[in-house]
């Protein structure tokens, strides 16, 4: 099987919720992950992945999750158990070291950021490459190859990838 040839100026990779609460020791959410993100070797991979892509002069878009403030889901009549666990921790809250990106994926000073985010994404944070031109788009953990994305899925992850044009 002919593995797939993504065109670079169709293709992205979107790199979800690279926060200090997620992958950085003393982390709100990183004692959660820490046991699979240390098996894995989660950081080291990630880097590779980022690295690779970069070189291969395919775009990194960084997608982030919404930061927590004050007021957050606080009008909310139903909000989910993540959502309740956002609010009484106050993960990724805006102008905390845990809501600033970890230092080896912030994207350059000059990208501009969305405060608000679409949805509530993945619990971790998962590279995505997409190719608009294709029917289905590539998932890439740290830990495994990539994994088609049905179709349907490409034009929310579009949506993202324009958060932070």
């Amino acid at each position: 099987m002919t593995p797939p040839v993504y065109e670079k100026k169709a293709t992205a990779l979107l790199f979800v919720d690279p926060y200090n609460d997620f992958l950085s020791e003393g982390g709100k959410i990183w004692p959660r992950v820490k046991e699979v993100a240390e098996e894995v070797d989660l950081i080291a991979n990630l880097k590779r992945v980022d690295s690779a892509v970069r070189g291969a002069g395919i775009r990194v878009f960084v997608v982030p999750h919404r930061r927590w403030q004050p007021g957050d889901y606080e009008c909310w009549c139903h909000p989910n158990p993540t959502q309740r666990a956002i609010m009484k921790r106050h993960s990724f809250a805006r102008g905390e070291w845990g809501g600033d990106w970890h230092p080896d994926f912030a994207p350059p000073s000059r990208a501009t950021s969305s405060s608000m985010s679409i949805g509530r994404k993945a619990a971790s944070p998962i590279p995505i490459s997409i190719s608009s031109s294709a029917s289905t788009a590539s998932a890439m953990s740290s830990s495994s190859g990539c994994s088609p994305i049905p179709a349907s899925s490409q034009p929310a992850a579009m949506r993202w990838s324009s958060a932070t044009m």
